[in-house]
Order: C-alpha cells, then sequence, then structure tokens
C-alpha cells in the first residue's frame, strides 16, 4: 500500500454532511477513506475530457451532468 500524506482542502458545507451521511450507514467508512476512493475513482478512470468538465463546472448536478461508474468487460 502506497503511503498517505495528510492534507486538507475546504469543502462546501452540504456536501460534506452528504459524505458524513453516507459514511453514517456505513460504520466501516470513514470520511477520510470515502474522499481518497472517490477522487481515486475519478483521477485514475477519467480521461483528460472527461477531467476537464468536472474541473470547469461549478454547479454540475444543475448543468445536468449524472456520472456512472462502469466496468468495460474486455472479451478474449
Amino acid at each position: 500500500m502506497e503511503r498517505q500524506k495528510l492534507f486538507s482542502m475546504r469543502c462546501e458545507k452540504t456536501l460534506l454532511n452528504k459524505i458524513d451521511e453516507y459514511c453514517a450507514a456505513r460504520p466501516y467508512l470513514s470520511r477520510s477513506a470515502f474522499i481518497n476512493r472517490v477522487l481515486n475513482a475519478v483521477v485514475t478512470c477519467s480521461d483528460a475530457e472527461t477531467l476537464q468538465n468536472i474541473v470547469e463546472t461549478y454547479d454540475p448536478y444543475s448543468a445536468g451532468f449524472h456520472v456512472r461508474f462502469l466496468k468495460i468487460e474486455q472479451h478474449l
């Protein structure tokens, strides 16, 4: 496992509340683990265009975006 580095960030209160609500129903999942897993999935599984759209859209929900996490099955 790669060493993790502690950092701080600012987050909208409503977003933090949603994260806390999700984690509250899953006692095995800390807020830190949740944020790390989501960021890891988004950054490593997105192409450059997707990341560009994500970071340049201030309010993605109101802009009509929807995120799905799909596994691509490779047939040999």
